[in-house]
């Protein structure tokens, strides 16, 4: 017997759907290393440009969360801070800081013992800052480039608020004469690897 009734149904794109779809791309690739099926890799020595998947822990810095609070309160700052004795160069950087809105977020990802370094771009996150915080706990699948031949010795900074939150460029950094709380460079507590990552998903 057939159904008289007809029914009708809206496609929407899926992201996961996208992140297979990908994944099967990369599949038999030279350059594509997948750390969950295989465990012939090594993140430590695997070459720049490979194509990575893996599983692990993503958290944000501590140091972080107070220039997450001036982003959060900064056309409020911007009335108060400029016109107070600053030098031009600080008003320089300010006033290109409170332009900015495709800030990076540092994040850290413990990998078995190793340690991987990346920036997101916040306009391309689907997510807020403050939900970050709910996937620190949570095992989650990454696809990423690697960026980084070597191990980086943990006494280089991966992230530079003055670099990549404000966005100022080389001149302005070495002219300003002292940073901010919260504006320091942060540094890992183990030499690491650096990524550029292009999916996160459960």
């Amino acid at each position: 017997m057939k159904g008289s009734k007809k029914y009708k149904a809206e496609v929407k794109e899926s992201l996961l759907y996208n992140c297979v779809a990908f994944e099967k791309l990369l599949n038999g690739r030279e350059d594509f290393a997948d750390f969950i099926e295989s465990s012939k890799w090594d993140i430590n020595t695997i070459a720049r440009g490979f194509i990575i998947k893996f599983n692990g822990y993503m958290n944000v810095p501590e140091e972080f969360d107070i220039t997450q609070t001036i982003q959060r309160f900064k056309p409020m700052l911007m009335d108060s801070i400029v016109n107070d004795g600053m030098g031009e160069t600080e008003k320089e950087a300010f006033k290109i800081f409170f332009e900015v809105s495709d800030v990076k977020i540092p994040v850290l990802i413990d990998i078995e013992d190793s340690l991987i370094c990346s920036k997101l771009v916040g306009n391309n996150m689907l997510v807020e800052y403050e939900d970050l915080e709910e996937y620190e706990d949570l095992e989650v699948t990454i696809i990423a480039r690697v960026t980084s031949n070597n191990l980086i010795n943990m006494k280089k900074p991966f992230y530079d608020p003055l670099k990549d939150f404000m966005k100022l460029n080389r001149t302005l950094r070495r002219n300003m004469s002292e940073r901010a709380e919260g504006l320091y460079e942060i540094y890992p507590d183990q030499n690491y690897k650096t990524v550029e990552i292009l999916a996160i998903y459960q």
